[in-house]
């Protein structure tokens, strides 16, 4: 992708392709106004972990527009992470 977008303009169509219930190539389940969701975030290892926390902000700040119920975001750490010790 070229020029790269903003993160703000990338998240909200990542967003989009996830949550839109009209999608018919991808709205596979219904969610309803007070359905409790859970989005995970993998790394993959190709960030830092101070970039995918201020994605992970970017994330929630762009569905706390659409969904009022509270929001957590928390890292999950594996072996790759602390060098295998």
């Amino acid at each position: 992708m070229s020029p790269f977008p903003p993160v703000e303009d990338l998240i909200s169509y990542l967003l989009k392709l996830i949550c839109d219930q009209n999608d018919r190539e991808r709205a596979f389940v219904k969610f309803n106004k007070n359905d409790e969701i859970v989005l995970l975030i993998n790394n993959y290892g190709g960030l830092s972990n101070l970039e995918l926390g201020a994605l992970t902000q970017e994330t929630l700040a762009q569905l706390g527009t659409t969904r009022s119920r509270s929001q957590k975001a928390n890292s999950l750490i594996n072996s790759r992470n602390n060098m295998g010790h």
